[in-house]
């Protein structure tokens, strides 16, 4: 069972991986002032950057956490292998997978409306511009408009809590889970070998006398 969904945890972290990179695909391609000045894509990328920052943090948080659940696979194996098997049945698996794409989806969630973006004209259309302001706290609609938007306390208390959440949950938990199992990983390796070592001196004692 363990070498048969190994391969398909590693599968789901490379899935992310891909995602991230096709999704981060428009920023580096608005870089060319060939794709940047024109008004099609400039109007889409304009458009669509800020959900699509959200989906890439979505997928770098789900990938954080596969890697951490593999981590937590191998030192379960390697602290009891002959009970390998029950740890990642099929159905389990299934779980852990969707549970952490679904987690990491809400705690990604607020980046599709963090900022309020407006898209003005310029230059008699000729040039696109968009203007962003943090929606957690008031601001203007727009720097030629002096009137402000004003966020409900809902809104800026959601804002600031998932903001926490995220740095918590997807950047300094994670890893240190991560760097703590590889530690117990590598003191359960120590341990193994320094019992077989002395089983092995054992025998030949026993077989010596």
């Amino acid at each position: 069972m363990y070498l048969c969904d190994a391969p398909n945890r590693l599968a789901a972290v490379s899935f992310c991986d891909l995602a991230f990179l096709l999704v981060m695909l428009p920023h580096a391609l608005s870089s060319y002032d060939t794709l940047a000045f024109n008004d099609n894509f400039r109007f889409f990328y304009l458009k669509s950057k800020q959900h699509i920052a959200a989906v890439a943090n979505w997928m770098s948080a789900a990938a954080i956490w596969l890697i951490l659940a593999v981590s937590v696979e191998r030192f379960l194996i390697i602290r009891s292998p002959l009970r390998s098997k029950l740890y990642w049945q099929r159905g389990k698996m299934v779980l852990v997978l969707s549970s952490i794409f679904f987690a990491t989806g809400l705690l990604t969630l607020y980046h599709h409306f963090e900022y309020d973006c407006t898209l003005m004209e310029f230059c008699n259309g000729s040039q696109l511009i968009d203007f962003c302001y943090y929606a957690g706290e008031k601001h203007p609609r727009t720097f030629l408009k002096k009137e402000l938007i004003l966020p409900s306390e809902v809104k800026k208390v959601y804002m600031r809590v998932m903001t926490i959440f995220n740095a918590v949950l997807v950047v300094f938990a994670p890893i240190l889970f991560v760097i703590v199992l590889n530690m117990l990983m590598i003191r359960e390796l120590h341990y193994s070998d320094t019992s077989l070592l002395e089983s092995f001196r054992g025998s030949i004692t026993r077989n010596q006398h």
